[in-house]
């Protein structure tokens, strides 16, 4: 056998055979005396393999001698035979499944930031991704937002809201007082002064309509114009007041009217026309001043257009007269319109009150004054043969006259003239005489007269008559101011101070009626007392001036009028009260207040630096975005709410009377400040008659010091009161006012409201409310009456509307007896400036 060496391919043999290759070994050559291994990227899975096989596409091998290729994890890929490893899918790319070839692009709307991955991830709310293939997402710009989650792209903000950062999931509403018109909008723009927006989501801000206005920005109302004031256009910043001689009588006005004649407006900002007063008077519109009446006239009423002149017989010697006064007896005023009475000259008299004209002394009778009421009789011997003497002349020798002779008679034969003149001897008694019983002519003595010849006797003068003079033929009236109340008087008695008589021949004089007087004695009228002033009786001497704590503003009153709660006088004598310092917060607790320190109401003060102390006593919004500084707050009186106005109405910064607080300004553009009436001013009689009551008053309603503070923590029907000393500790009320604010209308968001509404309106006619502590038609668990909510929100066994949820609710409401409806607002008036906070 011959011997010889052979190769052949994938064998190796000596001698008697070759060996074949093992798996993930080769050999492509003859004669070799050993096989290759498979390198890397490459496999064999048989024995005697010539070749190695390249791994596929989306597998690999990694190591030499391999047997088989290992397939591609998930997360990564190999896209070519022959891989010694397989390619982490890039970031923004994945592979899910094992023995990739290739990684997929992450979807728009979902990414992956890191190499390897075997999901991308969906871009969360707020964000976006427009492509395949991102690494990231995008936040959405401000303006626009994405509301779910892988969105592709985001969208921008409707008109009415926005967003103001990065990566918002949804808009945010304009609040009230702001609005924007624009898509996109990352701010919403504050409405600026003269227009507001009241509701979320505002597109447009609305402006004032004419009686109304904002004088603040980011308004998310207008207010009416308050009374004396007008807005005559829509958009109006602030109301302009009234101009003088103009007034606006309503709240929202739109404008002023003029002030009719009788009326007038002295300052800017007037309510109402004042009428002109007695005395005063114009005639044209729009005035700002009545004129004062000149001397010589009147005006009897007020809202007088013109003064009327005085009748003659009457004058008025100063302005500003309400009457005229009738001339005393011995003067006159011949015409209208007189300043003052005339005297009679001598030679004339005046009986009579408002004479337009003296008469002349008739023949017999004279005077030689002035001011004369009756012209005297010529006395006897002597005669006046002339109207108007002011003296009389003796008769001639040989003849005689009695009292009151226009002329002499001469004695006839036989006879003289008695030493008197007055009768001739052994003639005929005269008027004047009588006969005695001896057959005598004797004289009238004094008190009494004769009229006629003869008289065998004299006639005593009647009452309300008298004779001064002997041998006269009539008596005279007592003039007005005088009387006499006898017979046979020779003079009249003059009035006493009290009393007055307005005619001739009096027999009395009369008391002087409660509200007026006379000081004087021979008063022939009595005068009114001034305002500020009384007389409570008849017969008064004088006039008592108002005590503090009254005033009294018309005359001729018989007591004056205690000041009514919310005023005061700390004068005597006044016409009016004064008014406490804010007629709206402030009162006083009983009436007849004597001081201003009997007005209670509150008070705060604020200081800003370098503008000083500022005084509140009334609710208002302060502009703080100019101020760089802290502002610090002393409730001076009276509890203080300090709020927030973009923030919800329950949160508030409260302040106790004496107590202090500092607020940083920078931090905000306003701040609203109001003060706590409720229960620190006046008390709801329908919470227990004041149960509630928290106030700080410590005097009775007569100003009697307390033991303790006013309260009414036993229910009393009283309302707030205290004990006062005595003999024993005593109860007394102490005059709190009833509120009025959050019992007759609802305030803020209702939350106080304490009123017995108690039906909500339905189709046909008022549902009535369910009570609180039923749950019957409609079941409810927060809202029964816990302690909780009896005192924070004065829920019970009533079914009175309340508010117990002021998150979500904005006004009181109820759970109604229809199984229609479950719940319902209350149709409660909302507290405004038309609403008082508490019952003066």
């Amino acid at each position: 056998k011959q011997w010889y060496q052979r190769r052949v391919r994938g064998t190796t043999f000596n001698a008697t055979s070759c060996t074949d290759c093992s798996a993930g070994y080769y050999n492509p050559l003859t004669n070799q005396t050993s096989c290759s291994t498979c390198s890397p990227g490459s496999y064999s899975d048989k024995t005697g393999a010539a070749q190695c096989a390249l791994c596929a596409a989306g597998s690999f091998a990694n190591s030499n001698a391999s047997i088989s290729c290992s397939p591609c994890a998930p997360g990564s890929a190999s896209n070519q035979t022959g891989s010694v490893s397989c390619d982490l899918c890039k970031p923004g790319n994945f592979a899910n499944l094992t023995g990739s070839t290739s990684c997929s692009s992450c979807s728009p709307g979902s990414f992956t930031d890191s190499s390897g991955s075997t999901f991308c991830s969906l871009c969360s709310p707020g964000s976006a991704a427009s492509h395949a293939g991102s690494l990231k997402c995008d936040y959405c710009p401000a303006g626009s937002f994405a509301k779910d989650k892988g969105s592709v792209s985001c969208s921008l903000c409707k008109p009415g809201s926005f967003s103001s950062n990065n990566g918002s999931s949804e808009c945010s509403l304009c609040a009230p007082g702001s609005a924007t018109n624009q898509t996109g909008s990352e701010v919403c723009e504050s409405c600026t002064v003269g227009h507001y927006a009241a509701t979320n989501g505002s597109k447009v801000c609305s402006s004032c309509s004419p009686g109304s206005y904002a004088s603040q920005t980011s308004s998310t109302h207008c207010s009416l114009c308050s009374a004396g004031s007008f807005a005559a256009a829509s958009g109006s910043a602030n109301c302009t007041l009234c101009a003088p001689g103009s007034a606006a009588g309503t709240v929202g006005s739109t404008n002023c009217t003029s002030c009719n004649p009788g009326y007038s407006a002295p300052n800017s900002g007037s309510s109402s026309c004042s009428a002109c007063a007695p005395g005063s008077y114009n005639n044209a519109t729009a005035s700002t001043s009545c004129l004062s009446c000149q001397p010589g006239s009147f005006a009897a009423n007020n809202a007088s257009t013109s003064c009327e002149a005085c009748a003659a017989g009457s004058s008025a010697g100063f302005p500003g007269a309400s009457s005229c006064q009738e001339c005393s007896p011995g003067s006159f005023a011949a015409n209208s319109g007189s300043v003052n009475c005339t005297l009679c000259t001598a030679g004339s008299s005046a009986s009579d009150m408002g004479s337009t004209s003296c008469t002349l002394c008739t023949p017999g009778h004279f005077t030689n004054r002035t001011g004369t009421i009756e012209c005297f009789n010529c006395p006897g011997g002597t005669f006046s043969d002339m109207t108007g003497s002011v003296n009389c002349s003796t008769c001639h020798a040989g003849s005689v006259s009695k009292a009151g002779s226009a002329n002499c008679t001469d004695c006839g034969p036989g006879t003289h003239p008695d030493s008197h003149k007055t009768e001739c001897l052994g003639d005929s008694c005269h008027p004047g005489e009588y006969r005695s019983e001896n057959g005598s002519c004797l004289a009238c003595p004094a008190g009494s007269f004769s009229p006629s010849p003869n008289a065998t006797s004299c006639v005593s003068c009647n009452p309300g008559t008298f004779n001064p003079l002997t041998n006269q033929t009539s008596c005279s009236a007592c003039s007005p101011g005088h009387f006499s109340t006898k017979n046979g008087s020779l003079t009249c008695t003059p009035c006493a101070a009290g009393s007055f008589s307005a005619s001739s021949g009096a027999t009395k004089c009369s008391a002087c009626a409660p509200g007026s007087f006379s000081a004087t004695l021979a008063a022939a009228k009595c005068e009114l007392c001034d305002t500020g002033s009384f007389a409570a009786h008849s017969g008064s001497t004088h006039c008592s001036t108002c005590a503090k704590g009254s005033a009294q503003s018309k005359k001729g009153q018989r007591a004056c009028e205690k000041c009514p709660k919310g005023k005061y006088q700390d004068k005597t004598g006044q016409s009016n009260c004064n008014g406490c310092r804010d007629v709206n917060t402030y009162t006083t607790y009983r009436i007849g207040s004597q001081s201003a320190e009997d007005c209670h109401g509150p008070l705060i003060r604020y200081e800003v630096e370098r503008e000083g102390v500022h005084e509140l006593t009334d609710q208002k919004t302060i502009d703080t975005s100019r101020h760089e500084h802290h502002i610090g707050f002393h409730a001076v009186s009276g509890d203080w709410l300090v709020r927030i106005p973009e923030h919800h109405y329950t949160e508030y910064h409260y302040i106790k009377q004496g107590h202090r607080l500092t607020i940083n300004a920078v931090e905000h553009e306003s701040l609203h400040i109001e003060p706590v009436i409720t229960n620190i001013f006046c008390y709801k009689d329908t919470e227990g008659h004041g149960m509630m009551f928290a106030g700080y008053q410590s005097k009775d309603y007569l100003g009697r010091q307390c033991r303790t503070r006013c309260s009414n923590k036993d229910g009393e029907e009283i309302g707030p009161h205290c004990e006062v000393a005595g003999h024993v500790y005593l109860k007394s009320p102490c005059g709190i006012p009833r509120c009025v604010w959050d019992v007759k209308c609802s305030a803020g968001l209702g939350t106080g409201y304490r009123g017995n509404v108690n039906s909500v309106e339905g189709i046909v006619s008022n549902v009535a409310c369910q009570a609180w502590n039923k749950d019957y038609p409609h079941h409810h668990s927060e809202f029964h009456p816990t302690s909780h909510n009896i005192e924070r929100y004065g829920l019970g066994k009533h079914n009175y509307c309340r508010n117990p949820d002021p998150q979500q609710l904005k006004k009181p409401w109820c759970y109604t007896t229809s199984s229609w409806i479950r719940w319902q607002y209350c149709d409660i008036p909302t507290c405004s400036t038309e609403f008082p906070y508490f019952e003066h």
